[in-house]
């Protein structure tokens, strides 16, 4: 899951970076990510709409179920197309107090576990994504710098060779400074 997350994360911010040559602070930021994140966690929604679901179950969990009309006809029909005997009724049954009782308290506690879980899940999302936030900008940075070292490199291999055509320095320096440089190269492959 958080190598989903870095991903995502690393697509976003690197996309905005290269694509727009701006600071990664232009782009998105770790907050926003946080709360792109929240909102398009399957993990989260799906324990939300368990949350939710425990509250409609809470209200059938009273014992109080739907009243059943009933309607009895008895006896023979008489000549007037009437019973002996017609009856109505409604019945609702109601569950014992004490099963009811039992019955929220465990839903509560559910509900209750539920909203703990959500609640974990939230500061490991958070946590990931901050993480995978950090790296990013990690690897951004170490990017930069390398281009910074490749730069001054370049510098220091100019400088080298105008002191060699002016003699006041060997050929060995420059050779010194091109293994430099191209190591610098190298760390801004790497990197």
């Amino acid at each position: 899951m958080s190598r989903v997350f870095f991903i995502v994360v690393l697509g976003l911010l690197l996309g905005a970076h290269v694509a727009g040559a701006q600071e990664v602070t232009d782009g998105l930021g770790v907050y926003e990510a946080i709360q792109l994140a929240e909102q398009q966690s399957p993990v989260l929604n799906q324990l939300r709409a368990q949350i939710d679901a425990k509250g409609g179950q809470r209200l059938a969990g009273y014992g109080i179920y739907t009243p059943e009309l009933r309607y009895v006809r008895e006896g023979i029909p008489n000549g007037q197309g009437g019973f002996l005997e017609q009856r109505w009724g409604i019945s609702q049954s109601i569950d014992f107090p004490l099963q009811s009782y039992y019955r929220i308290k465990r839903i509560n506690t559910e509900t209750e576990a539920l909203r703990y879980q959500l609640e974990s899940e939230t500061r490991n999302l958070r946590a990931h994504v901050k993480n995978a936030y950090t790296e990013l900008v990690y690897a951004l940075e170490m990017v930069h710098l390398r281009q910074e070292e490749v730069s001054l490199s370049q510098q220091l291999l100019q400088e080298v060779q105008a002191r060699i055509e002016v003699g006041e320095a060997a050929a060995l320096d420059q050779v010194k400074v091109e293994i430099e440089l191209l190591d610098a190269q190298s760390s801004f492959d790497d990197a």
